[in-house]
């Protein structure tokens, strides 16, 4: 594919390098032109290269006496451009010259991570709950990623095995930094850092209305609007605000008051942040939503998207492929639309085949729950058969249940913050309820009082809401809610639709992993949970119940079982005191997860049904909940 790309293998006695020219192609290689892979020997060799074949071969030669040893050495490094290798150079030989002392150094280092859990071995039920601890801080430590180009702290990546994760994200970051606040806080607090380090300034140049908000992916490349060439920064949407918890429980771990009053401001800054940016109708009920942004918006700051026919176009749909405005045909079947005068016509009219809205994926992958079916995604066979069900057949009465309505948020002059989709989240709302109440106990802590009673009651205040808003007492579950768009925060009266129509997802159970839900509803949700034609599958808790019309065991976030969500569900079984049925719940995931007890990587994703292996290889975030379910 690129045959531009040169590639060359030079040697002498103790050293073979690997030499990459530059090449700059975003989704499969980004080279400086001065990358270069090294190995370093302690001993002298004779080596012949194969240029043809970007090969080697080395020839040793040694004098051992009879019945004595012999020690040599290596070192394998990886520079990204030439201030690196000046810098590798000084570190190698210092490694060459004392090299027994540096492989004690990294002994003990390991000793030191694995301490904390390693002690406790005698309690252990048995020895794959070890050989789990031991495999996921492994892969925590090994996706570990040096501050470098664009990244200015440490941080570990999701999975460096991974063609994507090769950077650092918002709350795979924060969850990463809770289960590395027990052996490595250091490490903890700069995977935090690293974020915070592009949290949207009031000055910033590009997207000063997002002032407060934490960007949600990024890596050693900035991407062009930032004036770099990279492909996966994103400042789409950012993530679930797990900030404050990730840093309270680095303080928990550390008593590091110092550490609490460096992010205390900036925490609050974010928290105001998704007040200002996503409650479109100020009622204190926030939505997941999308920002200002190319992708999702034109140059006048119109809402884009895209939607397609069948091929076949009927006589009707023509004609109105020919009435409505701001859309262009790019294709025979195919619109390009812009405005939400455009938009409310195409959802009106329906018999559409896809709806493509950018702003929907942003507000999808602001939840991190990408293409969950309660964000209304669900394929073509499953809407015919959730029309089947529930209208005879008639597939537009079904489309309405899951159309998704994406309004702007503006500022008091007009000007375009920012996208919210239709729904208050039940899930969003229960992490800023628990987020007011660790910031009241930070504000505690650093002595601001009147903050700290002003944060306890928004707690006081949102908790109540979440209880009486979100949960449906007909199916014992709580769901998200159609925002009212005239609604406001002084007349809540949650009297509009609850999303029962698309599903149960692990958002129900939300309010008791943070601990907020009334404890009658709590049991209706753990009975839904414990139900065996729900979630309660061969590994539970995936991502959709077995009932739920989009459910498919290998879509994304639509059946897959995913650690964080299982964490959070034992974490909810926890809180209301279902302690045995969690201890049986989490023995199921691990004797059911393929692989997971044995050798093998551990995985970003299980299926729910038969416990194979999904996703990325080495996969932090899940590294990261098994390390917290095996410490409850």
């Amino acid at each position: 594919m690129f045959t531009h790309w040169n590639r060359e293998v030079l040697s002498d006695d103790d050293k073979v390098s690997f030499n990459f020219s530059e090449v700059r192609s975003p989704w499969h290689i980004l080279t400086s032109g001065s990358a270069s892979y090294q190995i370093d020997r302690s001993f002298k060799g004779i080596t012949s290269v194969d240029s043809d074949k970007l090969g080697y071969s080395t020839r040793y030669i040694f004098n051992v006496p009879i019945e004595q040893t012999k020690s040599v050495y290596s070192t394998h490094s990886y520079t990204l451009n030439q201030s690196e290798q000046a810098e590798l150079d000084s570190t190698v030989n210092k490694i060459l010259s004392d090299p027994e002392s540096h492989l004690l150094a990294a002994q003990q280092r390991w000793q030191g991570y694995l301490s904390p859990f390693i002690k406790d071995a005698a309690t252990l039920k048995n020895n794959a709950e070890l050989l789990v601890k031991v495999k996921a801080i492994e892969t925590l430590i090994g996706n570990w990623r040096s501050k470098a180009g664009a990244l200015e702290h440490d941080g570990v990546s999701p999975s460096t095995t991974a063609r994507w994760f090769n950077g650092f994200w918002a709350w795979d970051s924060w969850k990463h930094a809770y289960a590395l606040a027990s052996f490595h806080p250091q490490l903890a607090k700069d995977n935090i850092r690293a974020m915070f380090d592009y949290q949207i300034k009031a000055n910033d140049e590009l997207r000063p209305q997002d002032h407060g908000m934490v960007i949600d992916a990024i890596f050693y490349n900035k991407d062009s609007a930032r004036g770099g060439d990279g492909g996966n920064w994103n400042e789409r949407n950012t993530k679930p605000p797990l900030a404050s918890w990730a840093v309270w429980q680095v303080y928990q771990k550390t008593n590091d008051i110092k550490f609490v009053e460096e992010m205390f401001s900036k925490l609050e800054a974010y928290h105001q942040w998704w007040y200002r940016n996503r409650d479109h109708n100020k009622n204190g009920l926030a939505e997941y939503g999308a920002t200002r942004h190319r992708l999702h918006n034109d140059e006048k700051n119109s809402m884009t998207f895209s939607v397609s026919f069948n091929k076949k176009i009927s006589s009707n749909i023509q004609n109105f492929i020919n009435t409505v405005e701001d859309c262009q045909l790019i294709e025979d079947s195919q619109l390009q639309c812009k405005g939400q005068q455009a938009y409310k016509e195409i959802i009106a009219f329906g018999q559409y085949e896809k709806l493509d809205i950018g702003a929907q994926h942003g507000a999808g992958w602001e939840s991190g729950m990408d293409n969950a079916a309660r964000f209304g995604f669900i394929n073509n066979q499953q809407l015919e058969n959730y029309a089947q069900t529930h209208y005879e057949g008639d597939l537009e009465k079904a489309r309405k249940d899951w159309q998704v309505r994406l309004f702007a948020n503006t500022k008091s002059d007009g000007s375009l913050l920012g996208y919210s989709i239709n729904q208050e989240s039940v899930e969003l709302n229960s992490y800023l309820a628990q987020e007011k109440l660790l910031l009241a106990k930070m504000a505690k802590l650093l002595k601001f009082p009147i903050k700290a009673k002003q944060y306890q009651s928004g707690y006081r205040w949102l908790s109540h809401k979440i209880n009486q808003c979100f949960f449906d007492e007909a199916s014992g579950f709580f769901y998200d809610r159609v925002m009212q768009v005239k609604e406001s925060k002084l007349d809540v009266q949650c009297q509009s639709k609850l999303l029962v129509q698309r599903g149960r997802g692990p958002e129900g159970w939300s309010p008791l992993a943070t601990k907020i839900a009334d404890k009658n509803k709590a049991d209706n949700v753990i009975s839904m949970m414990m139900d065996k034609k729900e979630f309660n599958s061969f590994i539970p808790f995936g991502t959709a119940s077995l009932t739920n019309p989009a459910f498919d065991p290998d879509i994304y976030w639509r059946g897959r079982v995913w650690l964080d969500q299982f964490y959070f569900a034992i974490k909810a079984l926890k809180n209301y005191g279902y302690d045995s049925q969690a201890s049986l719940l989490t023995n199921q995931l691990l004797n059911n997860a393929k692989g997971l007890n044995s050798n093998k990587a551990i995985r970003e994703n299980y299926n729910p049904v038969n416990g194979l292996e999904q996703g990325a290889t080495n996969f932090s975030w899940s590294a990261a909940h098994l390390l917290m379910l095996l410490q409850l």
